[in-house]
Order: C-alpha cells, then sequence, then structure tokens
C-alpha cells in the first residue's frame, strides 16, 4: 500500500557534540532562498543543546538549501497550489522559453487539462498572473510526479510526492544513477555569489526515458538519486565537513536515506531531524532555541 514505515532505510542517530555547536549552526547561516526560514528548520533539527530533546545535527554545519532554477514559474500558475500539473506546465514554460513545442502535446501534464484550461494558464504564464517564481524543491517533486502521470490534482499538500516516493520504493531493481543537471553560480544585486541548480537537464532526461518506455518506478527512483547527488555537489561547494539535512522534503524517508549514505560515501558527516519534524512543524522550536541564544547573548554582555 506505499506505507515507508515498514521500510528499513538504515537512518541511526548520530550525536551533536556540545551547545556552542547550534551557535556555530546559527553563524554559519544558509546559502538560498527563504534563508531565515530554512535557518529555523536547521537549528530546530540541533537542539538537543536545550534541554536533551534532541539528537541529531551540528557542529559547524551547513543547512542543505538549492535554489531550483528551471522550475520557474512552476507553483501556482492559473491560482490553485494543489495541482501538480501546474508545476510540470510551469517548469516546461521556463525551459521551452515560454513556448510548448508540439513535440509535448502527448505529455500528461498538457493532457490532464482541457484546451481551455490550457489555454487560461498559458496567459497566466504569460502575464505573469497568479504565478510566481519558486525555489522550491517540492514543487520539483510536484512537476515530476506530474510528468510521471502519477499525480495532476492533488487533494492534500505533500500528495504528489509521496506517490513519487512510493513509486521509487517499488522500483524492480535499485539504481545509484542520477540524471545530468548543470550548476551555475550567479552574483545578487548586494555582491552575494549564490549557487544555482538548473533541472532542465533532469526534465529533458526524464522525457527522453519516458518516449523509451523506461517505467515511472525507474525514473522516480533515478529522480530521487539526482537529488542525492545534488546534495553531495552542494556539500562540496560549501568546503564544511557536516551537512544538516532539513526542510519538509525529508519527511521522505528514501530521499534522507539515500542522502545520508551519499554523504557519507563521499566522507561527510550528516545530521537530520530525529524527534522533530523536519517539516515547519519544527520552525517553532527553532525559534524558541534562536530566542534562547540570542537571549543568552544579550545577558553575557551585561544587558
Amino acid at each position: 500500500d506505499g506505507g515507508v514505515e515498514r521500510q528499513d532505510v538504515g537512518l541511526e542517530r548520530d550525536a551533536v557534540d556540545d551547545a556552542g555547536d547550534v551557535g556555530d549552526a546559527l553563524a554559519a547561516g544558509l546559502n538560498g532562498l527563504h534563508r531565515g526560514h530554512g535557518l529555523l528548520h536547521l537549528v530546530s533539527a540541533g537542539a538537543r543543546a536545550f534541554g536533551g530533546l534532541h539528537r541529531q545535527l551540528v557542529g559547524r554545519a551547513r543547512g542543505v538549501g538549492t535554489l531550483a532554477h528551471g522550475v520557474g514559474q512552476a507553483g501556482q500558475a492559473g491560482g490553485g497550489l494543489l495541482q501538480a500539473g501546474r508545476s510540470a506546465l510551469g517548469a516546461l514554460w521556463e525551459m521551452y522559453d515560454g513556448k510548448l513545442p508540439d513535440l509535448l502535446n502527448g505529455l500528461p501534464p498538457l493532457r490532464a487539462f482541457t484546451s481551455a484550461e490550457l489555454r487560461l494558464l498559458l496567459q497566466a504564464l504569460e502575464r505573469g498572473i497568479n504565478a510566481p517564481l519558486t525555489s522550491s524543491v517540492g514543487r520539483l517533486f510536484d512537476a515530476v510526479a506530474s510528468l510521471l502521470d502519477l499525480n495532476q490534482r492533488m487533494s492534500f499538500e505533500g500528495q504528489a510526492a509521496m506517490r513519487l516516493e512510493f513509486a521509487a520504493l517499488a522500483a524492480a531493481q535499485n539504481t545509484d544513477e542520477s540524471y545530468p543537471f548543470e550548476v551555475t553560480t550567479i552574483t545578487t544585486e548586494n555582491g552575494q555569489a549564490v549557487r544555482i541548480i538548473d533541472y532542465a537537464q533532469v526534465f529533458e532526461a526524464i522525457m527522453s526515458d519516458l518516449q523509451r518506455g523506461v517505467s515511472a518506478m525507474s525514473i522516480a527512483q533515478r529522480f530521487h538519486q539526482t537529488l542525492c547527488a545534488v546534495i553531495v555537489a552542494q556539500a562540496h561547494a560549501a568546503g564544511l565537513e557536516r551537512v544538516a539535512l532539513c526542510g519538509g522534503c525529508f519527511q521522505n524517508r528514501f530521499l534522507l536515506a539515500g542522502a545520508v549514505a551519499a554523504l557519507r560515501r563521499a566522507g561527510f558527516l550528516p545530521f537530520w531531524s530525529a524527534q522533530v519534524s523536519p517539516n515547519d512543524g519544527g520552525i517553532a522550536y527553532g525559534q524558541a532555541i534562536a530566542a534562547r541564544r540570542w537571549l543568552g547573548s544579550q545577558n553575557k554582555g551585561g544587558r
């Protein structure tokens, strides 16, 4: 039935060093969009040092946070977050520079809409109406699930990503193969260098596999391995031994297990949430830890 609770993914616990580790994590910060949001995920994952409630994370750590260029206007094209097909449509729109070639007509995301709906959605993308840019890896899961026709219209948040995970778990053979992706570096207006992960090659390879008749399960598994390869690439770029895996996508135990294994093979020390949710439920805990740390620093300063 696709339940992952029965899957042995080999995730034993790692211990944190001491109370100063959380402070180091706060100082290290994150590369990526939603900086404060992601930093609170990271802090909540490493909160054992305050109260003994948690046993995962951080020395001087870098949280995994990648900008997903190539997803582009993938989120709410036409308004409706719970339509995975809209994420795929936005990604394809970005890939083909605002055009959808006829060769795409047979793809599930395009078949999922009536001609009237598709015309309206394309107009929204063209005019930027209810079609904000997104860097969310969650929208990547939605888009790929739509391409594989695993889910087009979700009845709850995360449904498409769950179906993609279950498909990967159901693959007949395990693989370590990943799809190609491109990493570029841009300079922001304030002079900060930001690494961009361009997933256009991933979508092209997935569509090629679909045309060759590769099963959705095999493609889903290879997509997960691609994200693991992206995480390792980011870890190498950060140049830090300890890597924190945090955020809602790491509720996916197949992705989490794969990322942990890949990081360890590459010589990194990964940490992840165990008793506090890696999803947004852990943010309030991260806020509390950050506030306590800040208050402690104020008291030491005699204020």
